[in-house]
């Protein structure tokens, strides 16, 4: 039976540190809401199992978790996600599985949960034992571990030394806090049950100490992201990118040259379903706020940078240079890249990470919020150098950059902006590697996003598009081997030419 006509439901044990009532659990709440899961705080084992008579507070989250387990069984829910989000210390872990064993109501199916539900690292007396974790069971499991209880082992932990490694292993994107404590963060195996449940990808944090201060300090990266403690959900119905295709022409479409308006009717017919928004200086008031930056004087260049950092932010969707030419529709190829919220081609040279003529990103994008916030810091009480100045110390970064030399542009970047206005060509690239060397969560995400060479969409450019066009460049179009095409405004659509080809091909292919 199909996941989502099931009845499911989610059960938080209850804690009482306030920092997880006040960001975390309500994150929990609303993602169950989202995905129609009834949500449920379990604390009916609170007056029975008094502190007095189980010290550790700890132990008696044991045996909620066993008696959560006890009551799905005989309950009207297909299925259940158990989420424990206290510390359970590993020094604690003999006693509690004496406890267990001990006590008359579990004894007889608590020793199989410790050994096969995978709770932690180490063995200790042919069990596991660790940090408490979050695990998911279906009716017909929860019917069958009752009276004997086991459990499939759906997540993985290691310690800070390891745990990138680990998580790229698996795959799984997250959000680290740094925290002055040696504490332990649990990832989930997505290869496991939870994605029989409802495909995600999961977002856990777990702390191992209540340093309020650090937390707070925290809290704005969380904020960005809004997965303190959540799920971003994969589903096409569901998918992260809003469909908006965002273009700038300053002068208005209709005074564009003919490549542009070739490179918007590719848009437009390959892509009915997205909202197309070509920008102008009569419109882009309607969109962003154009105070900000009118003042300045900045020039096109970097002012066009600027509107689609803000724009990316501000709405989420796709930016796409008014000279990039679409050949697949992106319903067909931007989900699967974009599944983390973010995606732009990578490498287009050895000194940038990323080329920005094409950008997907989801609404708030951690990635595209703190590279926003570098471009902001970068032109803000910034001095303005003249065109002459400008191309001077452009021509000599280009030098520097061609003689592997990079490293000097992008650390001096800064500073020569702050105090003579002076900045490269590609200070928008370098900018971004700033942001995410600068925010583990933009980091992680861009680490996780799937990778496609920026060479493909450049390759026509490279052969020479206004030439006739070899039988290996007419293949390479025919076969689209690249969703689109990076082109220059200037050149002209000559008959027989590399470009005059691309665009008949793609008119004959999807018929507009």
């Amino acid at each position: 039976m199909d996941i989502k006509s099931q009845k499911n439901i989610c059960y938080c044990v209850k804690i009482g540190d306030e920092w997880y009532w006040k960001y975390t659990v309500p994150s929990l709440r609303r993602y169950c809401e989202k995905h129609n899961i009834e949500f449920r705080v379990w604390n009916k084992l609170d007056n029975v199992y008094a502190t007095k008579k189980y010290p550790k507070k700890n132990m008696k989250f044991w045996l909620q978790r066993f008696a959560i387990i006890n009551e799905f069984a005989e309950s009207e829910y297909d299925n259940v996600l158990m989420v424990d989000l206290d510390m359970f210390f590993n020094q604690d872990a003999p006693n509690i599985f004496n406890l267990v064993k001990k006590d008359s109501v579990y004894q007889q199916y608590a020793p199989n949960v410790m050994k096969n539900a995978g709770f932690g690292t180490r063995d200790w007396d042919g069990i596991e034992y660790g940090n408490g974790g979050l695990y998911l069971m279906n009716k017909n499991v929860a019917k069958k571990l009752v009276p004997e209880i086991t459990s499939e082992k759906i997540y993985s932990t290691c310690d800070q030394k390891n745990f990138a490694w680990a998580r790229l292993r698996a795959g799984i994107p997250f959000i680290k806090i740094e925290d002055r404590w040696n504490y332990t963060i649990w990832s989930l195996n997505k290869e496991n049950l939870i994605e029989k449940f409802i495909k995600n990808e999961i977002y856990f944090i777990h702390y191992g100490s209540n340093n309020s201060k650090v937390l707070k300090e925290h809290l704005r990266s969380f904020e960005f992201s809004s997965k303190a403690f959540g799920y971003k959900n994969n589903k096409e119905s569901d998918n992260l990118i809003p469909r908006k295709i965002w273009m700038l022409w300053l002068q208005g479409i209709e005074k564009a040259p003919p490549v542009v308006l070739e490179c918007y009717k590719s848009w437009k017919n390959l892509n009915p379903g997205w909202e197309i928004n070509i920008l102008d200086e009569k419109n882009i008031n309607n969109f962003i706020d154009t105070n900000l930056f009118e003042d300045k004087k900045i020039p096109p260049q970097p002012l066009s940078d600027i509107i689609r950092i803000i724009l990316l932010e501000k709405y989420g969707g796709v930016w796409v240079d008014a000279s990039v030419f679409c050949t697949k529709p992106l319903n067909e190829w931007v989900f699967e890249y974009a599944k983390n919220g973010f995606f732009a081609f990578e490498k287009p040279g050895y000194d940038r990470t990323i080329s920005s003529w094409f950008i997907a990103s989801e609404f708030k994008s951690p990635v595209i919020s703190f590279w926003h916030n570098e471009v902001a810091s970068f032109w803000q009480n910034a001095p303005i150098t003249g065109k002459y100045l400008t191309k001077v110390y452009r021509k000599l970064t280009t030098i520097l950059i061609e003689i592997k030399l990079a490293f000097l542009v992008k650390s001096l970047l800064k500073p020569l902006k702050k105090t003579f206005g002076f900045f490269p060509y590609f200070w928008f690239h370098y900018l971004f590697d700033v942001a995410i060397e600068n925010n583990t969560d933009a980091k992680l995400i861009w680490q996780t996003t799937k990778k496609i060479s920026a060479n493909g969409p450049h390759t026509l450019s490279f052969y020479g598009i206004e030439s006739s066009p070899s039988q290996i460049i007419k293949n390479f179009i025919i076969s689209n081997q690249t969703p689109l095409h990076k082109l220059s405004w200037r050149i002209e659509i000559k008959d027989e030419s590399t470009i005059d080809f691309l665009i008949k091909e793609n008119k004959k292919k999807y018929n507009y």
